[in-house]
């Protein structure tokens, strides 16, 4: 895994954790299952959320 997926990785959760703040009712729901998946990923590559990007 590249220190570039890391970051990418980092950023898009960023996008949809800003989307999800921005969204209405109607579209929470879609931002939420999008942070979820790209949780997920960063779980199962063990990239620690945490960690700020190097």
């Amino acid at each position: 895994m590249t220190s570039e997926f890391v970051r990418e990785l980092k950023r898009g959760i960023a996008a949809a954790q800003q989307a999800l703040d921005d969204a209405g009712e109607e579209e929470a729901e879609g931002h939420r299952e999008r942070l979820a998946e790209l949780r997920e990923i960063a779980h199962q590559n063990d990239v620690d959320l945490r960690e700020p990007d190097r």
